[in-house]
């Protein structure tokens, strides 16, 4: 099998396959929920309301939805994986946030059939979503604006690593993270490997993350009253997946965003908030349709 090859689950169908390990893969990114929660109560605040409307795109189990809808916005979460779906009815559910949130079942490319026009002022991509569908971002940018109130909201962020940040990691197993059941854990792994050959645009990179999840008996059962992932079956104790992503520098963001008629109210380098500079591997974009002259949205996404 050779770098570009391979019969792992992609896309869609590696969300699938991760499924309820979805969530013990990711439990560690939390630094993105508080910037955009902020977003949108700042953006309520502008707006002179409580709450707002909000769709996210690439919703997954409801990691952030979940949040969203405690700070009193109505969420319309988007998904294209069902078994990540179902994770995220079962939160809401446990969370009585049903009259909060509509959930449906596609492809964010497809947001302006999913979403009636104008009826949202804020979308959200959150986790690096929109590297999914990195070459069509033009075209899902402008059904974005299609979806969003006059001077409504668009925040997502993106990766676009330095030639440093790709030789650390290309083609090495890194270990991630541990969870643990009561006869045993698992363990969390995953590598990078960037394809430039692969790449969907000139300067751009191919990136393929393979995710590995083993579980591992220990020699004696925890006592543990609640663990939140039991002891697996023999015949699943090993997945893997990859996820397939397409990253290009930043400055195109930028020029995509233009394209498709929203001016930046913020480009960030980490959800503190500060400026992007040219030496950032991550950034987040906030912009709108049609901004104010000399407003912009305060709290978290504000420049320094």
């Amino acid at each position: 099998m050779n770098e570009r090859e391979s019969d792992e689950p992609h896309g869609g169908e590696a969300y699938e396959q991760l499924g309820e390990l979805y969530d013990a893969w990711c439990a560690e990114v939390v630094e993105d929920v508080s910037f955009y929660v902020g977003l949108a109560d700042a953006l309520a605040a502008e707006l002179g309301r409580v709450s707002i409307d909000v769709v996210e795109l690439g919703a997954g189990s409801g990691r952030m939805t979940e949040p969203l809808a405690q700070a009193g916005h109505r969420v319309t979460a988007i998904e294209i994986s069902p078994s990540q779906l179902e994770r995220l009815h079962g939160r809401i559910e446990r969370e009585s946030l049903q009259p909060l949130v509509t959930t449906l079942e596609g492809d964010m490319r497809t947001v302006a059939q999913l979403v009636a026009p104008a009826s949202a002022d804020l979308v959200v991509v959150p986790f690096r979503g929109m590297l999914h569908v990195t070459p069509e971002r033009d075209a899902v940018l402008a059904a974005i604006a299609q979806v969003l109130r006059p001077r409504g909201v668009v925040a997502f962020d993106v990766f676009h690593p330095s030639a440093e940040q790709i030789e650390l990691t290309h083609g090495r197993w890194l270990h991630r993270r541990e969870e643990l059941t009561r006869g045993g854990r698992w363990r969390f792994q995953e590598r990078a490997r960037y394809l430039p050959e692969f790449a969907a645009e000139a300067g751009g990179l191919k990136l393929e993350v393979d995710v590995r999840c083993r579980w591992k008996r220990s020699r004696q059962r925890r006592a543990l009253e609640f663990l939140p992932y039991a002891d697996p079956p023999e015949h699943d104790r090993e997945r893997h997946a990859t996820l397939e992503l397409q990253l290009v520098p930043a400055e195109r963001w930028a020029a995509s965003l233009a394209a498709a008629g929203f001016q930046l109210d913020g480009a960030y380098g980490w959800f503190d908030a500060r400026p992007l500079s040219a030496t950032d591997d991550d950034s987040i974009w906030v912009a709108r349709l049609d901004p104010l002259p000399a407003t912009a949205v305060a709290g978290p996404c504000q420049p320094s």
